[in-house]
């Protein structure tokens, strides 16, 4: 080695430095082992770099796949999810389309049934106007056959008239020629017989007359003696006055302590029964006295005139009418307006735009404006198939025609009414003021339209009676009813009224309760309805109409509801009224 070779310079200060040998190895191997070192640390670091980056790629690579892995997946279970959607979807589209198919199958059904239905109903329509213009025609032909036979009928007796009439003149000229003759040949005979008959009705009249007037002295002279203690302000006296229209021979008047006329009777009253020019009917005369005389009790009367009440307009509550204390208080309770007594005035000018109430007349009206006015009614309606009930009727009477008996519609109304009553005793009920009286009877009252008014005669114990007795006793009110025959007891009692119209052609009505009762039912006419049974075909059924008047006082809606409706449901199936 060369002295160049063994110099160091440094490289700070650029100085040589001179080495021999050895220094120069160790220095070399010194530099060699702090390089090699920093070189293998190098290495080193650059192997582990190195390693750690493959280890990053491999963790990157696998990390990489593992999600790779993971979006395939996901891939495919999105696909899947997309697939069955699909699925669903056209699933669900051909679910629809069949409902579609099936909806559009029963429309194109039930259109074909309604047209099917429609010609049906046409063709029964049609059938049924055949039917009535073969009615028509019919009819048109009968009466054209009636009209013929009555015009020969009519003919026929005006030819026997005729024939009748000439031989009535004939009889007529032979018995006048008879009587001529007869009269000729027994004129004087007859002249002495008059004049005996003459006589002796003088002798009688005046005889009659003494009678009488002995025993009207007789009556007023007894009256004389007792009036003194039991009758100290009335009169026993003659009146024949014509103008007041009282004409009598005796009257017997009593008045109260302010001298007004309470009571009146007469005596030997003359029974005229026509009208002449000095004579008039006994009912004029019954009708002057009942005006003169108001029912009114003696405390009502002066508490009224106190308060200057025209007690005339009053509706009594007493016995027959009569006005007690309790009208007059009632009536100034309310406030009503007076009418002064002697201002008081009928509102009719004409004797001829007026006809005075009979009684009877009278008592309905007060009775029936007192109910309407008092009585809160409600209404109910019910349509009733009666076909049922019509049949076991002719079945019925085709037994009972043996016995002569007939049964009517109206006896099994009545008599289904007492069942009902029987089976809904809230309903067979009294109004007694300040409370409800039940009954234990089935009572049912049948209004009667007689000549003069309307009578209600109750039916007792209906429920346990039989048809035919039912019937028997039925006709038998009615009868006395139109006769004016009825007991006072037959007038008495019942919770409810039957009142059928139907017969005079009547559809429904509305009627007014007859106090006290608790509801009266209204009976219309039975007829046919075209209606649709079971099966859908058109037949016709015959009905009737009933209305049940009902007191909300004793009697509530749904009650009343279910009365009706078991009434309806007897006569429906007649069968368990016999049962």
């Amino acid at each position: 080695m060369s002295n160049t070779q063994n110099q160091i310079i440094c490289p700070e200060c650029n100085t040589a430095f001179s080495l021999d040998e050895s220094h120069y190895a160790l220095i070399s191997q010194q530099v060699r082992t702090k390089e090699f070192n920093k070189e293998l640390d190098k290495k080193v670091q650059l192997e582990l770099t190195k390693s750690l980056k493959i280890k990053e790629n491999e963790l990157t690579t696998k990390h990489t796949e593992e999600l790779n892995q993971k979006d395939k997946i996901l891939t495919q279970l999105r696909n899947d999810l997309k697939l069955k959607e699909e699925q669903n979807k056209n699933n669900n589209q051909a679910l629809i389309e069949k409902k579609d198919k099936e909806i559009h199958s029963f429309k194109s059904m039930l259109k074909l049934q309604e047209t099917q239905n429609q010609i049906k109903i046409n063709e029964a329509v049609k059938l049924k106007d055949q039917e009535i213009n073969q009615l028509k025609n019919d009819i048109k032909l009968q009466e054209s056959k009636n009209q013929i036979q009555t015009q020969e009928v009519i003919d026929s007796k005006e030819k026997e008239i005729i024939e009748l009439k000439n031989k009535i003149k004939n009889l007529d000229d032979k018995q006048r020629i008879s009587d001529l003759e007869l009269n000729k040949k027994y004129s004087g005979q007859i002249t002495l017989l008059k004049e005996e008959i003459h006589r002796i009705k003088n002798f009688q009249s005046s005889l009659t007359k003494e009678i009488g007037e002995d025993l009207e002295k007789y009556c007023a002279t007894e009256f004389e003696i007792l009036r003194q203690d039991a009758y100290r302000n009335a009169q026993f006296v003659k009146d024949n006055n014509l103008v007041n229209g009282t004409k009598g021979d005796y009257i017997f008047r009593d008045f109260d302590e302010d001298g007004d006329e309470i009571t009146s009777i007469m005596f030997d009253m003359k029974n005229e029964r026509e009208e002449s020019k000095n004579k008039s009917k006994n009912s004029k005369f019954y009708e002057k006295l009942n005006k003169d005389r108001i029912k009114i009790s003696p405390l009502a009367k002066k508490i009224a005139i106190q308060h200057n009440i025209n007690f005339r307009d009053l509706e009594g509550t007493g016995p027959s009418g009569r006005i007690i204390k309790a009208d007059i208080e009632k009536h100034i309770k309310i406030g009503n307006a007076p009418t002064p007594l002697k201002d008081h005035k009928p509102l009719v000018n004409d004797e001829n735009d007026y006809t005075l109430l009979n009684p009877m007349r009278k008592t309905i009206a007060e009775r029936l404006s007192k109910s309407k006015r008092e009585i809160p009614h409600f209404y109910l309606r019910k349509k009733v198939y009666v076909d049922k009930l019509l049949s076991a009727r002719k079945s019925l009477n085709k037994k009972l025609n043996i016995k002569n008996i007939k049964i009517s519609i109206n006896d099994l109304i009545i008599k289904a009414i007492a069942h009902a009553l029987h089976n809904h005793p809230k309903c067979n009920v009294t109004w007694g003021g300040d409370r409800i009286i039940k009954s234990s009877s089935t009572d049912v009252a049948l209004a009667v339209a007689i000549e003069d008014g309307l009578v209600t005669p109750v039916i007792k114990n209906v429920k346990n009676k039989s048809l035919s007795d039912l019937s028997e006793e039925t006709k038998l009110l009615i009868e006395r009813s139109k006769n004016k025959r009825l007991r006072a007891d037959e007038l008495v009692g019942g919770t409810i009224t039957i009142y059928n119209l139907g017969m005079m052609g009547i559809d429904n009505f509305d009627a007014i309760i007859n106090p006290p009762h608790g509801s009266i039912l209204a009976v219309g006419k039975t007829e046919e309805v075209v209606v649709f049974d079971e099966n859908e075909k058109i037949t016709k059924k015959t009905i009737i109409q009933f209305t049940l008047s009902v007191d909300h006082r004793m009697i509530d809606g749904a009650i009343g509801a279910n009365f009706l409706n078991e009434i309806a449901s007897f006569l429906e199936e007649p069968i368990n009224l016999l049962a």
